[in-house]
């Protein structure tokens, strides 16, 4: 309230009522963590309260992470940070928010081999990480035969020779998978050499399998189905995948088991910022390039300079307008291409109306000026 008063003390009062926000910005959260580890399952919901609706929000987190949106999904493990505005300018920055995962599934196994010619041997394992809030679930598979649902217990009992897959699964439905290649007492003894599928998508593997101790002998990849033994000892043109083969020793009856995987790169991948020029005719436009996937090193082929020489820079700079091809290609000689084309603004013009002055010294004359 103010009172004024004059000289001849007249008065006149009056009352101003200063606002502000009911309360402070603040937020509350609601975080979902990770089911499973590495799953990308994460989520954060907030709500924001006080100060002056309505809000901005920006985050910031783990690998570059960022976003302008309210709530987030699909988020990686890690600590989050979150920004307010409102709409006076207000601001409460650095909310930090964390994701957490459960541990990956780990199994450790103890294993008694069977004799020649025997159903004695065991498989008992232990597991760790994940989620459980009784116990996990097991699922034996016996991939040699095949027999599937051996056992759902963690151990696998009274065993021949072969190859065994086991499936745990935990209160989140995570999953991880093992295959254990059981071999007898005294059988021949197995070895493989791996070349991995050079490109993404191609059929190029290889498994070199060498077995000794015996003489004679019968080969049974899992590659045609099972039970045939009569396979070649080696594989070719495979694609990714895990690859199992039964050895029987004919002199004796002993079973060698073997698995093996064969693996690919990820896809290559050409990944770009591309920037245009800033003014007409100049030469401020860059590309700048990141490529993922394939097998390191890379090469660069851009056509600026020609082309099949696989010798140029990652990324192009003082650039101008037009069109830039690039080929990138790994030391598989796997490779991916992309296109580019800059372009710039349009050139300034300018035009005018003059009007020249009436008389010697007057002020009447002017320039209109268009730009366009």
């Amino acid at each position: 309230m103010v009172i004024v008063t004059d000289d001849n003390l007249c008065t006149s009062t009056a009352n101003f009522d200063v606002l502000s926000p009911a309360a402070a910005l603040n937020v509350s959260s609601a975080i979902t963590n990770l089911s499973c580890n590495d799953d990308a399952s994460g989520e954060i919901s907030i709500l924001i309260a006080g100060g002056t609706s309505p809000y901005s929000t920006s985050w910031g987190g783990p690998n570059g992470f960022s976003s302008l949106s309210e709530d987030l999904i699909n988020l990686d493990t890690g600590l989050d940070v979150l920004d307010i505005t409102d709409s006076n300018g207000c601001i409460l920055n650095g909310n930090p928010f964390n994701v957490t995962q459960p541990d990956s599934l780990l199994i450790s196994e103890t294993i008694t081999l069977p004799t020649c010619n025997a159903s004695d041997g065991n498989i008992s394992v232990l597991v760790t990480g994940g989620t459980i809030f009784t116990d996990y679930t097991y699922n034996w598979d016996d991939i040699s035969t095949p027999t599937f649902g051996l056992s759902s217990f963690s151990s696998l009992t009274n065993i021949g020779a072969g190859n065994y897959e086991l499936t745990v699964t935990d209160d989140n439905n995570c999953s991880t998978s093992e295959i254990f290649s059981i071999t007898n007492v005294n059988a021949p003894v197995l070895t493989a050499s791996v070349v991995d599928v050079d490109c993404n998508g191609n059929s190029t593997g290889e498994i070199d399998l060498t077995i000794t101790g015996s003489s004679s002998y019968t080969i049974d990849w899992d590659t045609d189905g099972v039970g045939d033994n009569d396979d070649n000892e080696d594989l070719n043109s495979l694609t990714i995948g895990t690859y199992s083969v039964i050895i029987n020793d004919l002199s004796t009856g002993c079973v060698a088991a073997l698995s093996v995987d064969v693996n690919q790169p990820d896809v290559l991948l050409i990944n770009s910022v591309a920037t245009n020029l800033s003014c007409f005719q100049d030469t401020s436009g860059f590309i700048d390039l990141s490529i993922t996937g394939g097998t390191l090193p890379y090469l660069y082929d851009w056509d600026n300079d020609g082309v099949g020489d696989n010798d140029d820079n990652e990324d192009l700079t003082n650039l101008l307008i037009g069109t830039y091809n690039v080929i990138v290609t790994d030391s598989n000689l796997c490779s991916q291409t992309a296109t580019f084309t800059l372009i710039e603004p349009s050139e300034i013009t300018l035009s005018a109306l003059l009007v020249s002055n009436s008389c010697f010294n007057d002020l009447l004359g002017s320039i209109d000026l268009t730009a366009n």
